[in-house]
């Protein structure tokens, strides 16, 4: 008898045994799934395995939070208050993760407020939810570490999704700036705001360091949401060494407004050409550096809102370039890619 595996396609979840052709739900995701059921795995066999690889795993824990254990692949990476380890949950069914952990009380305080706006955009049904929530952090515990190095520690842990490996700094620094690639990447920011926008949240923290690039798959992932207000608040602080990133309003103290989120964008675009959020250089084709010069200055009368400005942008592009054509981002985790 030839014994497989049968699993998730979406999670990787062990599936139950079924029917030839049997179409299923995947008990951990929800993913509806069909499956050949032709050959099987025994009871017996799947859990001792699944206890081997338990056992192994647990050995290699470097904190326990909410009653899981997490080992640590790679890190530091030093955040404004918090450092950044990549890491796996010690499970039979690990999961990819990013581990959080706050130098002193102040960032504690910071990656509460992260957590729970994480956890609010997560629950949003705001049009477009089930997409671009996949666009953002998705929370997987919170709290006090119960156990290992930081144990008394708060740690925030987050999915890790595959191919989102560097930020727009790291991008910006190694692509050789052409203007194609921060075309995608504009659009992609204007959308992951459209959505959040109606989920009513600004960012109003969007700086290089927290648009997350997948090179080959032309995405964008916002992280660094500790600053996140809702639409109508007063932003609570500012990175002084963000400052030439920021909208006026947000610097005068004034209520945030969708506008914000899309002056800060406009400065990472300018800052993925030239390497400064008030200079696009002379790079752009004229369509696309008359649309983004007025909100780099912060005098663009609109529109407001993320999705027209993000047609715009496609029509000036269109203008600019033609017909949309992939253009391969050579970035220093994707070289040689295509």
């Amino acid at each position: 008898m030839r014994y497989i595996a049968m699993k998730c396609g979406q999670c990787g979840a062990a599936l139950p045994p079924r029917s030839r052709w049997s179409v299923i739900d995947c008990s951990y995701c929800g993913a509806r799934t069909v499956l050949d059921g032709s050959s099987i795995v025994l009871r017996a066999e799947y859990k001792r395995a699944l206890a081997e690889v338990a056992a192994e795993r647990a050995g290699r824990s470097a904190l326990r939070l909410e009653g899981q254990d997490y080992e640590l692949a790679s890190g530091p990476i030093r955040g404004e208050s918090c450092d950044v380890y990549a890491g796996w949950r010690c499970a039979p069914l690990p999961q990819a993760v990013f581990v959080k952990i706050p130098r002193d009380k102040a960032g504690a305080a910071r990656l509460e407020r992260e957590s729970a706006t994480l956890e609010e955009l997560q629950a949003s049904a705001a049009r477009g939810a089930a997409y671009f929530s996949q666009s953002v952090p998705e929370p997987v515990a919170f709290g006090a570490v119960s156990g290992g190095a930081w144990k008394g520690r708060r740690a925030l842990i987050v999915r890790r999704r595959s191919g989102f490996v560097e930020t727009l700094a790291d991008v910006a620094a190694a692509s050789g700036r052409d203007p194609r690639h921060s075309v995608w990447i504009w659009k992609r920011l204007l959308e992951v705001l459209d959505w959040t926008h109606r989920a009513g949240r600004a960012h109003a923290a969007l700086v290089p360091r927290h648009a997350v690039i997948h090179a080959r798959d032309h995405g964008v992932m916002l992280v660094g949401w500790s600053a996140s207000v809702a639409l109508g608040e007063r932003l609570g602080e500012i990175w002084s060494a963000d400052e030439p990133f920021y909208a006026r309003e947000a610097l005068d103290g004034a209520p945030l407004s969708a506008r914000a989120d899309l002056v800060m964008a406009a400065r990472c675009v300018a800052f993925s050409l030239t390497g400064r959020p008030d200079d696009p250089g002379r790079a752009l084709p004229a369509p696309l550096q008359e649309l983004l010069t007025p909100w780099i200055d912060g005098t663009s009368p609109g529109p407001n809102d993320a999705w027209t400005l993000r047609e715009a942008v496609s029509a000036a592009a269109s203008a600019a370039f033609g017909p949309p054509k992939y253009a391969p981002l050579k970035s220093p985790a994707w070289a040689g890619s295509r």
